[in-house]
């Protein structure tokens, strides 16, 4: 809310277009996705590990008799 206010959104964007500024950007817009992207690649890197990992003390419990 606050970029859209502070920066434009599309709105603006159109309003600039129209003023002849053919560059002009929808800046909520570009933040939105780049808050989703970074989102999207955290929660991936924090997701547990799919393979277990086997503590050395369990590889050597074989019992000797």
């Amino acid at each position: 809310m606050y970029i859209e206010m502070a920066w434009g959104g599309a709105e603006e964007q159109r309003k600039e277009c129209e003023g002849g500024n053919p560059n002009a950007k929808d800046w909520h817009d570009d933040a939105t996705q780049v808050i989703e992207k970074t989102m999207e690649e955290y929660w991936e890197e924090m997701k547990p590990s799919t393979t277990a990992k086997v503590a050395s003390s369990s590889l050597n419990n074989h019992s000797s008799k």
